[in-house]
């Protein structure tokens, strides 16, 4: 079996392994919800906009362009922004949304994230700030201890949102970006 089909088989298996175990909201909670709170002249911030309080102050876009986790990166520099770290559930299921309204109706979304393990420390970090994750939504069983793949990327299975390990240099077919809220206007 060549390498391609190996991943190929690979991503297949753990699309039809995994079911409804994440702890993220179902389609349905993400699609279902009033985005008149989030959406900004197309943009979607991380809390509702009349709030005076937006201690995170960004936005989140995601886009149907084929990258490798790397090539991700650079990709949201180039367009001064970080690849999304994610610091809650409502930032979780936001980004989700976003998914959903931005890459339209699907079965299945796999997009990359800005998680990854840096080795040898073998914890996850995300890229963007260096620091340790404080929220997850793992798929069971992930991390995998002592898993070849460094990346992260977030998945639905068709129930449910949640987080796999996957190799860097695969190229999922989308990315999520972050940006700073007062950068909105200038992309």
């Amino acid at each position: 079996m060549s390498a391609k089909s190996f991943m190929e088989f690979s991503l297949l298996f753990v699309t039809f392994a995994v079911f409804s175990f994440c702890n993220g909201s179902n389609v349905s909670d993400v699609v279902s919800t009033d985005d008149t709170d989030y959406n900004v002249g197309g943009r979607y911030r991380s809390l509702d906009a009349s709030s005076e309080q937006d201690p995170l102050n960004k936005w989140f876009e995601v886009y149907n362009i084929s990258m490798s986790w790397s090539e991700a990166m650079l990709f949201c520099k180039s367009r001064r922004g970080n690849m999304v770290a994610i610091q809650s559930q409502q930032e979780n299921d936001l980004l989700n949304k976003v998914a959903v309204a931005s890459l339209g109706p699907r079965s299945q979304y796999w997009f990359w994230i800005g998680g990854t393990k840096i080795q040898p420390i073998s914890e996850y970090i995300w890229i963007s700030n260096g620091h340790p994750f404080t929220y997850t939504n793992w798929s069971p069983g992930y991390p995998e201890k002592g898993s070849q793949y460094d990346c992260v990327v977030n998945y639905f299975n068709g129930t449910t949102w949640c987080w796999f390990t996957y190799d860097c240099s695969y190229k999922f077919a989308s990315s999520a970006c972050e940006y700073e809220y007062d950068q909105m206007n200038t992309l």
